[in-house]
């Protein structure tokens, strides 16, 4: 017997297309990991997507149609002013009036909040509209680690050290846009950040990690240098805490030979041969 066709409502604010330049999880991402792992053993004809917008552009309703999803554009307050009923996620709490078109859709099984600042218009949505539907949370995939291993972080560094930087910054403008979600993480050989030093690294979305001193045994002469990313068990012991780790890069004047390593790539052979080890699960 074939399985009754059902349909889903996506509870959320805007719909990104991929040309948009986000910091964020883009909700299209969102709703293709959520049809590939959760939808699965349920067979949903249509998806539908509210969003904030009055007038939906054709870029967005291509770009979600491409994924399967129909876009409900709200519909403004006969009674109120446009400049001061300004569009938010109350519009959503109260969708008898901004989202009429709700109550008319058909075999709703599925209601998903697409974020936290949803949640509540969700769940409202679902006891008002749709009882019988079930209740979804969607939270992004955590991203893949990055993990550079470095010496310095200056936002007004020259050389290997302003391209260490720049590299670092490219990745956080483009992971919006790319298939692949990267969080960036760079070892320095300072054991305190300054306050210059954490405002830049915030801008460049990248997490700074610091270098500690050796608590026994310490020697007069065992200042902060290179060495110490090898000695990482001593003075980088943080390290290990981080998670989802799936990319280490390192920098050499030449070629180095890399033995047992999934992946090399060069990415810059301007300044120098730059690595990256696809770390094995």
């Amino acid at each position: 017997m074939a399985n009754t066709l059902s349909e889903a409502l996506l509870v959320s604010i805007s719909w990104y297309t991929e040309s948009d330049d986000l910091a964020s999880q883009p909700t299209r991402t969102l709703v293709k990991h959520f049809c590939e792992n959760t939808l699965k053993s349920d067979a949903v004809s249509k998806l539908y997507c509210t969003v904030l917008d009055v007038e939906v552009s054709e870029d967005q309703k291509k770009d979600a149609e491409g994924v399967g999803v129909i876009l409900i554009p709200a519909t403004r307050s006969k009674w109120l002013d446009p400049k001061e009923d300004q569009a938010g996620v109350h519009w959503l709490v109260h969708h008898d009036t901004y989202y009429p078109r709700l109550k008319h859709l058909q075999d709703i099984k599925h209601i998903i909040s697409i974020s936290q600042k949803t949640k509540n218009a969700a769940a409202a949505i679902q006891k008002m509209l749709f009882p019988q539907a079930q209740f979804h949370q969607l939270s992004p995939p955590d991203p893949n680690g990055l993990l550079f291993l470095f010496d310095v972080w200056s936002k007004d560094a020259c050389g290997l050290a302003g391209y260490h930087r720049a590299i670092i910054h490219d990745i956080s403008v483009r992971k919006g846009r790319t298939g692949e979600l990267l969080k960036a993480f760079s070892t320095v050989l300072d054991v305190k950040l300054t306050e210059d030093q954490k405002i830049d690294a915030e801008k460049c979305e990248v997490t700074l990690i610091p270098a500690q001193k050796e608590k026994k045994g310490t020697k007069k002469k065992d200042l902060p240098n290179v060495d110490w990313l090898l000695k990482h068990e001593v003075h980088y012991p943080n390290l290990r805490q981080l998670q989802n780790i799936k990319y280490v890069v390192g920098y050499a004047s030449s070629r180095v030979n890399v033995d047992n390593w999934d992946e090399v790539r060069i990415l810059h052979p301007f300044y120098s041969f730059i690595y990256m080890k696809r770390r094995k699960n």
